[in-house]
């Protein structure tokens, strides 16, 4: 089984703000560090599934990108011929990526990057609109997509399901998307997530305290340079505020940061210390 993060419901989305793009981690003293494209990219599997899990994808147009496609070994038209026809079966998080599975591989591991966004044409997903994009809202297909699925009218397990149109958006083309050939069950252990640690959401089971503390201790590095490492976590911890950024993990304690991470204050506790 993929191990998925629970859906939101859409009353909650709709009360979500967003960070900056220009300013994501609004580094002031005395405020909390914050990662919105974490948030982003649950709320972009969120109506992904929504809108298209167990639905067959009737067909693709995929827009040539030498970078967004090429940097990362695909092109356009071999995302287009492998996922047209297929059908959607999983769609789901690891930090900042995010992956649609499908009943045969090769699945779609994308990112966002800096200004990529999903959009669906059944429904407005964003958070915000400045007064530019409420002008072009109209505008389908919209400008700077990369890659156009449609998925025709449908009973998908006793529910009648619209046709609907999912574009994946990038302007700064600072985004990825990529095929990954392996079982879907395996995705997670094939790159690129094979290379990161584990997500504090999907990964409550190796997230722990123990393993934080771990990771504290065997490293001498500044604590936003840990976070920020996707090789040792996924995504960016949350309210990690009240202590500089420059402090080195060696001599962080867990009181300074996360109480909800067990609540010590003190030293890290060694490998002798009783618990």
């Amino acid at each position: 089984m993929i191990p998925i993060a629970p859906i939101i419901p859409d009353s909650q989305h709709k009360t979500l703000r967003k960070c900056p793009r220009s300013d994501p981690f609004h580094n002031t003293p005395n405020t909390p560090l914050t990662a919105s494209q974490i948030g982003e990219v649950a709320r972009v599997v969120h109506y992904l599934r929504k809108y298209t899990l167990n639905r067959t994808i009737v067909s693709c147009t995929a827009h040539e990108d030498t970078i967004v496609y090429g940097k990362v070994g695909t092109s356009a038209a071999a995302f287009q011929d492998a996922v047209v026809g297929r059908r959607v079966t999983g769609a789901a998080q690891q930090g900042k990526y995010f992956y649609m599975t499908f009943d045969k591989s090769p699945h779609a591991v994308m990112h966002l990057g800096m200004t990529g966004w999903v959009k669906f044409s059944s429904e407005e997903t964003g958070y915000y609109r400045s007064k530019k994009e409420s002008q072009e809202e109209a505008e389908w297909p919209p400008k700077y997509c990369k890659f156009l699925m449609r998925f025709e009218k449908e009973t998908v397990q006793g529910e009648e399901k619209d046709e609907v149109e999912v574009a994946f958006i990038d302007a700064r083309r600072l985004a990825r998307i990529r095929l990954v050939e392996c079982e879907a069950s395996e995705i997670r252990n094939n790159s690129p997530l094979k290379e990161n640690g584990p997500d504090p959401v999907v990964d409550k089971e190796k997230f722990t305290v123990e393993f934080l503390t771990k990771l504290l201790r065997k490293k001498r590095v500044p604590v936003k340079a840990l976070l920020l490492d996707q090789a040792n976590i996924s995504g960016e911890l949350l309210e990690i505020a009240h202590t500089t950024q420059l402090i080195t993990t060696n001599v962080l304690t867990l009181g300074h940061r996360n109480r909800k991470l067990g609540g010590r204050r003190g030293p890290l506790p060694s490998e002798d210390t009783p618990r």
